[in-house]
């Protein structure tokens, strides 16, 4: 638990990055579509009709990408058996095999060193369907999501954002109250240019 309430921390109070396009058109594009908010159903509550959005991209949960471990050793791989809130659990994308076999070891390290170098970027509101907070403090009772920018892989065709969300409520004033859970989202650019999303990874925090 203390390893996830970090990775908010990180997105709450850390600086993010750099996009090849403007961060606002990934909210735009994240918000258009409501099954990337359907977490927030877990417990039955109702989903937000309007999405709202700290003001500036946050940093990325490092581990995302990549573990201090050796992941592949069989002695790391057995103890984990036994360490259910490690991060290779509930935040390391590449423990599923399918996204481990597609992307080579190279390209991890490149996405890694990616989201290492970005830093923070505003928000500018041009839609509808979200709109932005300064601070925690502003955010009105309900849901509330914080977004890393977006990192690419080298070849420009695969696209992850990092999606946390918090739920403030009477009982939970405070930020440490209000994590909810995590959202990793991952577009692929289509033949005629466009980002499809293609893998959606959900955590919830228990």
């Amino acid at each position: 638990m203390k390893k996830i309430l970090l990775f908010f921390y990180c997105l709450l109070t850390g600086l993010r990055p750099y996009a090849q396009e403007p961060v606002t058109t990934w909210t735009t594009l994240i918000c258009s579509d409501s099954s990337n908010f359907t977490l927030t159903r877990f417990f039955g509550d109702s989903m937000p009709h309007t999405y709202f959005f700290l003001d500036s991209t946050q940093s990325w949960n490092l581990n995302r990408f990549k573990l201090k471990e050796n992941v592949h050793d069989p002695g790391f791989l057995k103890k984990m058996e036994r360490d259910e809130h490690h991060p290779y659990h509930h935040t390391y994308i590449f423990r599923d095999g399918s996204l481990d076999s597609l992307f080579a070891d190279p390209i991890k390290e490149e996405l890694y060193q990616s989201a290492q170098q970005q830093r923070a970027e505003k928000l500018i509101s041009n839609s509808k369907a979200y709109s932005l907070m300064k601070r925690y403090e502003d955010v009105p009772a309900g849901f509330f999501f914080v977004s890393s920018g977006p990192v690419f892989t080298p070849n420009q065709q695969y696209c992850f954002i990092d999606l946390g969300i918090l739920h403030k409520t009477a009982e939970t004033t405070g930020i440490n109250d209000a994590y909810f859970g995590t959202v990793l989202l991952i577009y692929q650019k289509s033949n005629t240019g466009e980002w499809k999303r293609w893998r959606k990874i959900e955590h919830i925090i228990l």
